[in-house]
Parts: C-alpha cells; sequence; structure tokens
C-alpha cells in the first residue's frame, strides 16, 4: 500500500543523544513496522563514540538528524518524556506514542496517545517486553541493539 510522508512515524528520543535513544528509536521503528505502521528513525544531535561504536558493530546505519517538523507530523517519543528534551517546534499533539523509562514529566496532549512508562532499566529494555508481548521474536541485530542500550 502506498504511505505519504505523513503517514510515516518519526521515532526519536532525546536530545544529546545516548546509545538508549538512538538505539532506542530504531528499535520502536523496527517495532512499528513490525505491527504494519511506517516509520524512520532520526537523532536529534551528534551520536557519542558509544553508540557510533554500537551501530559500527551491528551494522546499522546511523539515523538522520531530524529536521524541521511540520503540522502534518506524526512521533513516536522513545528513551524521554521531558519536554525540555524534546524539539523546539514539536506541538505535543503531533505525538502518536511515548516510550520510556524515566518519571513522567509534563505532556499533555488533546487527545489520549499510547504511553508505556516502566520501571525497567532502559526504553530498549520496554521495547523488548513489548516485542515479547506481541510475539515478534528478534533477529540476531535486534537482540544485539537491545542488548546495548542497557
Amino acid at each position: 500500500a502506498f504511505s505519504s510522508s505523513a503517514d510515516v512515524v518519526k521515532v526519536f528520543g532525546h536530545k544529546n543523544p545516548d546509545t538508549d535513544a538512538t538505539v532506542g528509536a530504531i528499535l520502536r521503528s523496527w517495532e512499528l513496522e513490525k505491527l504494519g505502521q511506517a516509520a524512520e528513525p532520526f537523532v536529534l544531535g551528534t551520536l557519542n563514540k558509544e553508540t557510533e561504536y554500537v551501530l559500527d558493530r551491528f551494522e546499522v546505519s546511523t539515523p538522520p538528524l531530524l529536521g524541521p517538523l511540520d503540522a502534518d507530523s506524526k512521533v513516536a517519543v522513545v528513551d524521554t518524556n521531558n519536554p525540555a528534551e524534546l524539539p523546539d517546534d514539536l506541538d505535543f499533539n503531533m505525538i502518536t506514542s511515548i516510550v520510556d523509562h524515566h518519571k513522567l514529566c509534563g505532556i499533555s496532549t488533546e487527545s489520549p496517545i499510547e504511553v508505556d512508562i516502566r520501571p525497567l532499566c532502559s526504553a530498549g529494555s520496554v521495547i523488548y517486553e513489548r516485542l515479547n508481548t506481541a510475539g515478534i521474536k528478534p533477529t540476531p541485530q535486534i537482540a544485539g541493539l537491545i542488548l546495548s542500550c542497557i
């Protein structure tokens, strides 16, 4: 089926991306794709050496830097729900889901969204649990990425 760019969910973590935010965006995009939703991971800044190593080790391309959001953008947020750590041009009503492991920090939307916040060690761990619940088996590459988030 044809999907327009407006149908593609833009997935990203926090500013100053670490491994969990970057890989979490990759994992959440993979999860959404497996569930039939077009998605693309993005980063909000320059990667650190650890994250570069992980992506190189598992032969995964660095997600592109997120550009300006337009009014039709749909986004999924991983590894944060803190407004200060998100893009300045993000309208919270663009958010379709949040997958995180941090305390609640003040995002409010006009309509209900999917929120999965669990007291685990990483967003990658939350996504792993989500995959298990959905019966989606990670590939060896995805499993390695999940472990790198811890």
